[in-house]
């Protein structure tokens, strides 16, 4: 990881349920720590970012249906974000089926929930999350770079219209991968992820809402242009 850093490499960090067991043994916490504070993004669960902070490993994230109080995950990830070797620019909680918190460096926040689906096996679930994490992440990056080209500044509002994308993408994978058996080849597929986000859409129009956090009708919409354009299709291809 330090030879990745020192290269110009972004690190992006799941330290995965392992967390809970190393954050426990004094050797390899130091290891843990060593990593953490060469991240540039940390995505965790409630449990894991418990861990890494050192609190109640029995800690649950409460959320009651159709609450979006943020109040756990955002303790968490400023408890993390706020030690002192920290460099991290994104700290993404996952919460399960309540859906998932993104806390940047300079104060933004974003709660986007999970669609419902038929849970099947939750292996490969928080690798496929991460893996539209990194699009996102990419994504702001090199729109951040464009617009300093252009000798303009991407809008605090633009950039939250992106981080919502990113993590409505994120859930949306994530639920995907989970109705499936097996993590490697059954895996979430664009077709799929599109369905559950087509979904969302329709009951956004509803008023109903995916997860305690919810998907809005924008953030669901503006994910399947992310997928589209990641495989190099026209927008709202299917929508």
């Amino acid at each position: 990881v330090r030879t990745a850093k020192d290269s110009g490499a972004v690190v992006i960090f799941d330290p995965g349920p392992r967390a809970l067991i190393v954050a426990k043994d004094a050797e390899r916490s130091i290891m843990l720590k060593q990593v953490l504070s060469f991240a540039d993004v940390i995505l965790a669960t409630v449990e894991e970012a418990a861990a890494l902070v050192d609190l109640d490993l029995e800690l649950r994230l409460e959320l009651t249906s159709g609450s979006k109080d943020p109040s756990l995950p955002k303790i968490l990830a400023e408890a993390i974000m706020n030690r002192p070797d920290c460099i991290a620019e994104w700290l993404v909680i996952k919460c399960g089926a309540d859906g998932a918190a993104l806390f940047t460096r300079d104060s933004l926040e974003m709660y986007v929930g999970s669609p419902s689906v038929n849970v099947v096996d939750t292996v490969g679930c928080g690798d496929s999350a991460a893996a539209a994490i990194v699009l996102g992440y990419l994504n702001i990056v090199m729109a951040k770079r464009k617009a300093m080209s252009e000798s303009e500044d991407l809008s605090k509002r633009r950039v939250l219209e992106m981080l919502e994308e990113t993590l409505a993408l994120a859930t949306a994978v994530g639920g995907a991968t989970a109705m499936s058996a097996g993590a490697g080849r059954n895996v979430a597929t664009a077709k799929l992820v599109r369905m559950l986000l087509s979904k969302s859409i329709r009951d956004s129009k509803q008023g109903q809402q995916a997860g305690s956090f919810g998907i809005s009708r924008q953030a669901a919409t503006g994910a399947i242009d992310v997928l589209g354009r990641s495989l190099g299709e026209p927008p709202n291809k299917l929508i």
